[in-house]
């Protein structure tokens, strides 16, 4: 009997040993909500342009101009389309608050072809891409209303590099600039190129031509995820450029476009081909997913941008003409 009670006692002083010795499970669950969307009445126009892609012939690259970006504080950045019943094509800057407020409004000057904006990079304020064939740049935001914009920005990076075409670009908590381009010579050009600016200072990450990036975005640990829709394909490389991992094929993603970060170990995907949101986090493992074709509340018709700011995730909703906001839960 006292055999039998010893044997007892000390499996389970065993079994107490193992549950102390496991880690604690604290896995967060991520939740997408739909919260609201908002454009007819702000009159954004997102529709008529050249939807993203590649010239064959030229082998370059054609930006979409509909974009969204943040200043990572309390401001959303909107770049969006007006004819204004001229023969001339205008792009229109919006700023509103995180409460849908517009803070700021101004319509760029007809030659003026940006490609996205972002807010605060490095010592500066508001930033925009141009695509201007003459000089490609990067221009700070003017909000003095009585200026012709942009006639009173300035360029913060001078072109030695052969910049071209800059396209879809990012910020991080630091500020950092972070964007993919083509070269001056891109006829014979073999690669495609990653560009940061960080404390004023540039360089830059060069990628096979093959990969057709069409956004970037930095992770919690200032590590660059690379999105090249053309092969679904999502490459992950520290600032240095050498390539920590690669997802290509995974997940059913087909063709996406978009990509954001919310700087806390969640990569939101604008899986454009299938009108929806994946969401991964930073080793690339499916959280969840949002979204199908169509045009009510919650359904996309060809995703073009994403930024996130204060749990909350901001998607153009391009052919819908409009924006889409969806609330991020972790529970």
């Amino acid at each position: 009997m006292k055999k039998i009670l010893l044997t007892i006692l000390i499996a389970y002083l065993i079994s107490c040993s193992k549950e102390k010795s496991e880690p604690i499970r604290n896995d967060k669950i991520i939740e997408l909500e739909f919260s609201s969307f908002f454009a007819p009445e702000e009159k954004f126009n997102f529709n008529p342009s050249v939807f993203w892609g590649t010239d064959t012939e030229k082998k370059y690259q054609i930006s979409v101009d509909a974009a969204i970006g943040t200043d990572n504080k309390d401001r959303i950045f909107i770049l969006s389309y007006s004819n204004l019943l001229s023969i001339h094509e205008r792009h229109v800057i919006t700023i509103i608050d995180t409460l849908g407020k517009i803070k700021y409004k101004k319509n760029t000057i007809p030659a003026f072809t940006p490609t996205d904006l972002v807010g605060t990079v490095n010592n500066y304020n508001e930033f925009i891409f141009s695509e201007i064939n003459e000089l490609p740049g990067i221009f700070i935001i003017g909000e003095d209303k009585d200026k012709k914009y942009p006639n009173n920005g300035k360029v913060v990076m001078d072109f030695d590099q052969k910049i071209y075409r800059p396209n879809k670009m990012t910020n991080n908590l630091n500020y950092d600039l972070l964007f993919q381009y083509d070269s001056w010579d891109y006829l014979e050009d073999k690669f495609t190129h990653i560009g940061i600016f960080k404390n004023n200072s540039f360089s830059k990450i060069d990628l096979p031509i093959e990969n057709k990036i069409s956004a970037v975005t930095f992770d919690s640990k200032n590590n660059i995820w690379a999105i090249d829709y053309n092969n679904s394909k999502i490459t992950v490389l520290d600032s240095k450029g050498k390539i920590l991992n690669t997802f290509q094929n995974k997940y059913g993603l087909n063709k996406p476009f978009a990509i954001a970060s919310n700087h806390n170990n969640l990569i939101f995907i604008g899986d454009t081909g299938n009108n929806r949101i994946v969401v991964l986090d930073e080793s690339g493992n499916l959280k969840t997913t949002f979204g199908n074709f169509g045009i009510e509340k919650g359904q996309f018709n060809i995703i073009s941008d994403l930024c996130y700011l204060k749990n909350k995730l901001y998607i153009i909703d391009k052919t819908n003409n409009r924006i889409q906001v969806l609330n991020v839960k972790m529970k």
